[in-house]
Formats: C-alpha cells, structure tokens, sequence
C-alpha cells in the first residue's frame, strides 16, 4: 500500500485512500466550527471531537472494507481467467 507504485489507472492505493479521506475530511471544517460555536457555545466543541473520532473511525473502516474487497475480487477475477485459459 505505501510502495508507491502506481496502478494502471495511474493512482497507487495510498494515493487513492488520501483522495477519499480528504473529502471527507476537509468539507465544511472551517465554516462548520463557527456556525457551531456561535450558535452552540463552547459546548459545541466537544460534540465535534466526539462526532470526529465517530466519523473518522468509520471513514477508515470503510477505507479499509474497500480496499479488502478490491483485492478479493482482484483475486478472484484472475483465478476465473486462469482456469478459463487452462480450458482452451
């Protein structure tokens, strides 16, 4: 994942997995906070970290489950045409 080769799509894994967390992660963070502390008070704050570690864990793992199932099915498309070629 951190070797830095490029797929032939041109975007290494790493590369990929840093493009969808940025998304997520830097949407609205700047007029979010204050819309939230002008409204909420300082309260609002730690609401935002709890919802933050909630969401980034979640990003992760869905980061991650994609990744996992992308290679499965890496794998198991190759295994049908290895056989398919055995066939002929």
């Amino acid at each position: 994942m951190f070797t830095g080769r490029s797929s032939d799509a041109g975007v290494s894994s790493f590369q990929a997995l840093s493009i969808a967390l940025s998304g997520r992660i830097g949407t609205g963070n700047i007029a979010g906070t204050a819309t939230a502390i002008a409204m909420g008070g300082p309260g609002a704050v730690f609401w935002m970290w709890t919802i933050a570690f909630i969401g980034a864990g979640s990003a992760f793992v869905e980061s991650t489950l994609a990744r996992s199932t992308k290679l499965s099915k890496m794998v198991s498309t190759e295994a049908v045409l290895l056989t398919t070629l055995k066939k002929v």
